[in-house]
This record gives C-alpha cells, structure tokens and sequence, in this order.
C-alpha cells in the first residue's frame, strides 16, 4: 500500500474521480484511511501547538475559564469538554507516547486507536512512573494495535497496566465506583430507555432480570394474541358455517319439497285416472247388460 503524502493523496483523487471497479474502490478506501490517519497525526501537533505541551492550569482546570480550550471549540464548532478531551490527547500523544503518535502519523493505525490508547494509559502517566517503564508501554501499545482493533488495543494496555500497578487499577476502580449512575430517558410511541452505569457484577443482575421481565411479557403477549387469534377464528368459523348451513337447508328443503310435490302430484293424478277409468268400465259393462229393444 502507498505510503501517506500528498502526492500520493492527489493520485488517489484523481484515480477516484476516474471511476474504479468495486475491488478497486476497497483498495481506495484502505489508502483514504490511511491518509486521514496522517492528516490526524499532523493535527495532533498542531493542536500542541496552538494548546501548549504542558497544562498550565490547575488540576480542575476544566472549571477554570481556558481561552485558548474555548478558542478551538469556537473554531471547530464543538463544545468545550470535546476540545479539552481533544487537547489531552494531543498532549499525552506528544509528551508520552512518541510511538504512537509515529505510527498515527504514518498512516498504522487510526486516530480511534490513538485516542483510546492515550485515555488507558493517562491514569499510568499521572502516578510519574519511571520513564523507561512509560517507554515501554509506549513501544508495546504502538506495536500491538496495528492491524488490531482499537477496542482490542485498548483491552490490552489495560491488562498491562493492572499486571504493573495493581495499586493503580484499584484506584481507578474506586474512582469509577463514584461514577454510578442511572438514567431514564423517554421515548416516542410510550416508549423508553434506560441507561446505566454499575458495577460490572451488579449490572449483570440488573440484565438478567430485565431480561426475564422482558421474556415474561412476550411469553404473556404471545399467549394473549395467540387466545385472540383463536377466539377470531372461532367467530368466523362459527359465522361461516351458520351462512353456509342455511344456504344448504335452504337447498335441501327446497328439493325435498320439490320431489315430496312431483311425487304427491302424480300419485294424486294417477289416482283420479284409475278413478275414471274405473268409472267408464264400469259404465260399458252396465250398457252391455242392458236388454236389446229387438
């Protein structure tokens, strides 16, 4: 892959606005990544630079009113806790993790790699451990994040540092414990969320039986649509088969009464025949019985 400059920059625009196949445009996006990681690794320094390498506030120094820190977030269009996280990260890139800041500005790794770094291994920097330790934490996290993710990078650097300071990783579990909290926030369609911060094993209970909650009511759910679904097809069932039943005792009744009448009509016809059949032999024998007047 290209090296990271602007010559390389400009080629890659060029050959981007040419059109490229879709495995080339995978390539582009590698080499487009690579160059924003360099323009962050030369941002960072200037960020330093506009900022100044050192704090020269008090340690609270965020509740002090920092020009410069207000100055960038103004430009940039950010708030104020967004450009001193920015700053911080500048700094600790800069002062403590040369490394790092090297392989961001060669393209390595990304600016996310970076920033997570620099937050994990903030807490080491701020107890002044010796410099060949912070040397070598420098060389590992810079080694180990490239081609990794940064979540993986991260994770890391934290087991390092707890394996060196156990001390330290106490402290800042004491630091996070004050940090607990739990936030409701609503949302539309009688809907809402809930946010929490806890302690790793509390929060675990606190899933579980959120999640049995939640598995109770959709089994209770499921069941009362089921019920309904049911009792609907019942109805239409029960409707259906009372149209259909009177379509057909209409239908039978109606040739029933038809055969019942076909058949009374020709037994009553065939009667009234016999009848005067009966009738007229009866009135042939009788004129053949008469006398003759000779």
């Amino acid at each position: 892959m290209q090296d990271a400059s602007p010559a390389n920059l400009t080629l890659s625009l060029e050959l981007n606005a040419k059109g490229l196949s879709d495995e080339d445009s995978i390539d582009m996006l590698a080499i487009l990544d690579k160059h924003i990681a360099w323009l962050t690794g030369i941002r960072q320094s200037v960020l330093v630079k506009v900022a100044g390498s050192q704090v020269h506030l008090p340690e609270d120094h965020f509740d002090v009113a920092d020009p410069i820190r207000e100055e960038i977030a103004c430009e940039l269009n950010i708030s104020s806790f967004a450009a001193q996280r920015q700053i911080d990260t500048a700094r600790v890139l800069n002062n403590n993790l040369p490394l790092v800041q090297e392989a961001l500005t060669k393209g390595n790794i990304s600016y996310l790699h970076a920033k997570v770094l620099a937050e994990e291994i903030e807490p080491l920097i701020n107890c002044k451990p010796d410099e060949k330790i912070l040397q070598a934490v420098d060389k590992l996290a810079a080694q180990y994040s490239v081609g990794r993710t940064p979540g993986a990078s991260a994770s890391k650097m934290r087991t390092l540092i707890a394996n060196l300071f156990p001390d330290l990783a106490k402290e800042r579990f004491e630091e996070a414990k004050r940090q607990v909290r739990v936030e409701y926030q609503p949302l539309p369609d009688g809907m809402a969320s809930i946010y929490a911060i806890l302690e790793a094993s509390q929060a675990q209970a606190v899933m579980n039986a959120i999640n049995k909650f939640a598995r109770k009511r959709q089994l209770a759910n499921k069941a009362k649509f089921r019920q309904e679904a049911e009792d609907q097809g019942k109805k239409r069932a029960k409707r259906i088969t009372g149209e259909v039943s009177g379509e057909v005792s209409g239908e039978v009744i109606g040739e029933v009464s038809g055969e019942v009448s076909g058949e009374v009509s020709g037994e009553v016809s065939g009667e009234v025949r016999d009848r005067k059949s009966t009738r007229l032999n009866s009135s042939h024998t009788d004129i053949s019985r008469m006398p003759s007047s000779a």
